[in-house]
């Protein structure tokens, strides 16, 4: 994902950006990265920094090739600081696990 995808989502992005300057670019669906620690519920236990979409790398290169190199928001981080919401639940919990635990991974993001 940190070494291919992002930088060809990235080039294809700025290409859209460049090819209709005059038309907004919004990126929305489950992108797979909780790019920021208030957007998983255990950002402090260790294994979180080894689970799919939070690694530091994904982050870093969400952050960094994505939201700083095609100059997109989060649209919803933009509107909402410091909420902690969740848009996917892992299913091994069931019910009980949806109270607490989740990911923020569906996003839409935009150039502002």
């Amino acid at each position: 994902r940190t070494s291919t995808w992002d930088t060809q989502l990235a080039q294809h992005i700025n290409q859209l950006k460049a090819k209709r300057p005059h038309l907004p670019v919004i990126l929305t669906g489950d992108l797979n990265v909780a790019h920021g620690a208030r957007d998983y519920y255990n950002p402090h236990e260790p294994r979180t920094k080894k689970q799919a979409g939070t690694t530091p790398q994904e982050q870093a290169s969400f952050g960094t090739t994505l939201l700083q190199g095609c100059t997109l928001v989060d649209t919803f981080r933009a509107q909402y600081p410091t909420t902690r919401t969740f848009s996917y639940f892992g299913s091994r919990l069931g019910e009980r696990g949806r109270k607490r635990t989740g990911h923020a991974i569906r996003l839409c993001v935009a150039a502002p």
